[in-house]
């Protein structure tokens, strides 16, 4: 039962050291009050610290996490095939895809530069006869994209039923 006295006792030392007992919310509110008033004071009694540790940035050396390195290395990927994409250059997932070659006709700037060799051999053209070739030529690549898809998505069924031994040949 003496465990009560050496509280009171450690808090009537705490008094005299001068920090404010935090039994209940109203010394708490007063121990905030106090606080940059404390600091002032213990920044006083520490010596003060050589200027070149200072201007030193807490993390010095430490680069972005791993998650952060991954995802930038993703958006750098997907900025890398737009841009393949919109070049017509093949891209490097695509080196299985026996249609690589293909990928120049598909490619948007390849149908904005037939546009433009279009324009030059027939001159400047009416803004409705140029929508209507425009027009057309959308659809002939969309007609294109889709046999691509065609012909790509029956070979891999193909090469499926061939691996797992269901061919429908005698």
């Amino acid at each position: 039962m003496g465990g009560g006295l050496k509280k009171k006792q450690r808090k009537l030392e705490a008094i005299a050291k001068g920090k404010a007992p935090t039994p209940g919310k109203k010394a708490h509110d007063d121990a905030q009050v106090d606080k940059p008033l404390q600091q002032a004071k213990s920044a006083e009694k520490v010596a003060p610290v050589p200027e070149e540790k200072v201007t030193a940035p807490a993390t010095e050396g430490a680069g972005p996490s791993k998650r952060v390195l991954k995802r930038r290395a993703e958006q750098a990927r997907k900025k890398a095939k737009l841009a393949a994409i919109k070049a017509g250059t093949p891209l490097d997932e695509t080196k299985q895809n026996p249609f690589v070659g293909q990928y120049k006709e598909l490619s948007i700037a390849h149908l904005e530069e037939k546009i433009k060799s279009l324009k030059r051999e027939r001159g400047v053209q009416p803004a409705r006869e140029e929508r209507a070739m425009k027009q057309a030529l959308k659809q002939e690549l969309e007609s294109k994209q889709e046999a691509l898809k065609n012909s790509w998505e029956a070979q891999i069924r193909k090469k499926r039923k061939v691996k797992h031994g269901e061919t429908g040949e005698v």
